[in-house]
């Protein structure tokens, strides 16, 4: 398989923008393996790394749970917090990559929206690395 490369500045502008905009604390966008492809974090701190690389595990553990007791592919997780806080976990391919968009989401803000905003964004950029490697090849 190719190498294929995306801008990692454009990525991580549209986790920045999509923290700035709606709230959020942090944005990772990581592969299925849980490689950061981009991180974006409000304030001081910034634990993106370790929470690109807790991101798969817990999608590993509803998969087998879902195979489990027979339920299909999940396309999102929740982490419900004590303070209120979540940490949303959305799964999506583009060709046949598979890619995690985790978000931490204050207490009361809406997420779904700005997530599948940020997801189209993505699934844009890799899709025109796709084509143009498609483009390479003939």
């Amino acid at each position: 398989m190719t190498a294929l490369f995306v801008d990692a500045q454009k990525l991580r502008d549209i986790l920045a923008t999509l923290n700035e905009e709606r709230g959020f604390i942090m944005s990772v966008l990581t592969d299925e393996t849980g490689l950061p492809m981009a991180t974006a974090a409000a304030g001081d701190e910034d634990p993106t790394t370790q929470l690109a690389a807790v991101v798969p595990l817990v999608r590993h553990q509803v998969e087998r749970s879902n195979e489990w007791i027979g339920l299909s592919d999940a396309r999102e997780i929740i982490v419900n917090h004590d303070d209120g806080t979540r940490l949303v976990s959305r799964f999506f391919s583009v060709g046949d990559r598979s890619f995690i968009l985790a978000c931490v989401v204050p207490d009361k803000k809406p997420y779904r929206r700005a997530m599948n905003k940020a997801i189209t964004a993505i699934k844009r950029l890799w899709s025109a690395v796709l084509s143009s490697d498609s483009d390479d090849g003939d």
